[in-house]
């Protein structure tokens, strides 16, 4: 007999169909997702819909390498929403030997209640860490290789799961991996996409794109909005010296040090060829000259000569092109003057 949240008793034949429907609905919507967060949310609400006493619903990715497991998601099916992940979000499996014999295949699922005997005391520990009654561990399994593991809490009673509920996680664990598997794809395909090949950075289309759609954030906000057009000082003396292969090293660490002082909200890209670019959001004439002193002085530690031209909007242009030729004209500036130094756009 399955039970609601509060432990009464529910009717067999009503409870069926309600998770039959329930699974023939997620099914459709997690194969039409292309979004890794869209096919978790719905999986927790979907455990939710189906088996009523389920007050929580974690998932998490398995680093097979590293040993750890990765939280993604904490869906609260009662309150229907998802809630925050708590510090550290990382776990070592090693430690939780029931959690390893699920995600490494020695066991197919695992079931495990606080008060019962058998369990080890560190899973015991873990459960009792997050006030967790019940747990059912499923993994997630495409093309024979665990990619994560579905955590099915029951915070308030000891009940087990009944057979019928296990094999609706089951068939719904399958169904997500499947569709989980195909949005990380899609994800990492269209990250390439949106990526120059060589740096990682944004390629100029992407960086474009970001960088209007920073412009029209800004002109709802007011903010300012920076661009600073880098480029290598003598890099075809550089290649021609020492070769493709080396100069492609210096793109990919520069890069490296873009990344390092770009803001969450800002975009670094490469425009083309050694000139690369960022966006810095919320970044005033003074603040980007600031920025631009500090990089000169980073690339150079790094062994790197490099000019800046650098624009701020709306002073000197409103649209993505206007902005980028400014910055443009103000690096000419910057190189006239000697190199290894920044112009602000007049």
């Amino acid at each position: 007999m399955e039970h609601d949240r509060d432990g009464s008793p529910l009717r067999d034949g009503a409870q069926t169909s309600q998770r039959l429907a329930a699974f023939y609905a997620v099914t459709a919507r997690l194969t039409s997702s292309a979004s890794v967060d869209d096919v978790l949310v719905e999986v927790g609400r979907s455990v939710g819909q189906a088996i009523p006493r389920v007050g929580e619903v974690s998932v998490a990715e398995w680093d097979a390498r590293r040993g750890v497991i990765r939280d993604l998601i904490e869906f609260r099916p009662w309150t229907n929403r998802r809630v925050p992940l708590p510090p550290p979000g990382v776990h070592p499996v090693a430690g939780l030997p029931e959690m390893e014999a699920v995600l490494t295949g020695a066991a197919p699922y695992l079931q495990s209640r606080i008060d019962e005997e058998g369990i080890s005391d560190a899973h015991r520990a873990y459960m009792r860490r997050w006030g967790w009654q019940t747990l059912l561990l499923m993994p997630l399994i495409a093309n024979r290789r665990a990619l994560g593991v579905i955590e099915i809490v029951d915070p308030v009673s000891t009940l087990p799961f009944s057979d019928d509920e296990i094999r609706f996680c089951e068939a719904l664990a399958a169904t997500a991996a499947g569709a989980l598997r195909q949005a990380q794809l899609y994800q990492r395909v269209r990250r390439l996409a949106d990526q120059d090949a060589l740096t990682g950075l944004a390629n100029p289309r992407t960086f474009r794109r970001r960088l209007a759609a920073a412009l029209r954030a800004a002109g709802r906000s007011g903010e300012p909005v920076s661009i600073l057009v880098i480029d290598i000082d003598d890099f075809k003396q550089l290649n021609d010296r020492n070769g493709h292969a080396h100069g492609d090293r210096v793109l990919r660490a520069a890069a490296r040090l873009l990344r390092r002082h770009a803001r969450s909200a800002d975009t670094a890209g490469r425009l083309g060829g050694d000139e690369l670019a960022l966006t810095a959001r919320d970044t005033g004439p003074e603040a980007a000259a600031a920025l631009s002193e500090r990089l000169l002085g980073a690339f150079l530690r790094e062994g790197v000569s490099v000019s800046i031209g650098v624009a701020t909007a709306p002073g000197h242009g409103r649209t993505a092109d206007e902005l980028t030729q400014a910055a443009d004209a103000a690096l000419l500036n910057a190189k006239g003057r000697g190199k290894r130094r920044f112009s602000i756009a007049a």
